[in-house]
């Protein structure tokens, strides 16, 4: 998950003012780098794009006033579904519905909504799996963003090409602040469910191109009866033999139709 600059994520917050850290100094520094920031090798979102309204950016802050960002997609009027361990040590949870924070371009209020509760799974414990979280707003989504529905699992795939969206970094070493970007994947090619019994892992080959820190969380989109559903919800990224380069070896996703029971129990809203 990204570090963002916390001056701006403290004006957002409504929080107390901190010194801004390195990561902070260099943001406002590096202004042409500040929108940058998205999945490995994938391609700008753009406002009138229809994904742009599917997807939304989620700040995180903890007790000790450290900031993240993950991904996150409206599920209902005012839930958004995300991975688990972007929640686990958080005091405050806001949801950013804009595809980029940039340098003196701060969100408006309507943009901007935060949480009154968020849960994660319960048997998550912190390894990968079950990496799933629901974050309730306290109030609905924007008029023009759209609810996305969660494949069950049995429904007719129309289409074997995966989207990934994230507002992640575009490389290793990336630190500009958020944009939304997307990139496309083939199932079974490059996605696949770990073959093990009772497995909720899909891994997701990646050498270049795929998700990064700050696309946790995000969604694996697939077509079902022609309209895009979440598959998975991106979770992590591992590269054992070369660490520098971690989000260009593979990525894991959280398979979603086996938690369709504890999302339908945390959220009352049903996924049958």
């Amino acid at each position: 998950m990204n570090k963002l600059s916390l001056l701006l994520v403290t004006s957002l917050l409504g929080l107390a003012a901190c010194s801004p850290s390195k990561k902070a100094a260099s943001a406002n520094v590096e202004i042409d780098n500040a929108c940058s920031s998205g999945i490995i090798n994938g391609k700008s979102v753009k406002k009138e794009d229809p994904l742009a309204k599917k997807v939304v950016l989620l700040m995180m802050a903890d007790k000790n006033k450290n900031y993240s960002t993950c991904t996150g997609t409206p599920i209902s009027e005012d839930v958004i579904i995300t991975a688990a361990h972007c929640v686990k040590d958080a005091v405050v949870v806001s949801a950013i519905f804009r595809t980029a924070l940039c340098e003196n371009d701060q969100p408006k209020k309507e943009e901007f909504i935060i949480a009154s509760d968020w849960k994660s799974h319960d048997d998550y414990t912190g390894v990968g799996a079950d990496d799933v979280a629901v974050v309730k707003l306290s109030r609905s989504i924007p008029a023009d963003y759209q609810v996305s529905k969660i494949f069950d699992g049995k429904s007719e795939i129309t289409s074997n090409t995966l989207t990934l969206v994230g507002f992640g970094r575009t490389s290793e070493e990336d630190q500009g602040l958020p944009r939304l970007r997307k990139t496309s994947k083939i199932l079974k090619q490059e996605v696949g469910l770990i073959n093990e019994p009772g497995s909720d892992i899909l891994l997701i080959d990646q050498p270049t191109t795929g998700i990064c820190n700050g696309d946790s969380g995000g969604p694996v989109f697939i077509e079902v009866n022609y309209e895009l559903q979440v598959l998975g919800v991106n979770s992590f990224v591992s590269n054992p033999d070369d660490p520098s380069k971690v989000c260009h070896n593979f990525g894991g996703a959280t398979f979603m139709p086996p938690h369709l029971n504890w999302l339908g129990k945390v959220t009352g809203l049903s996924f049958n």
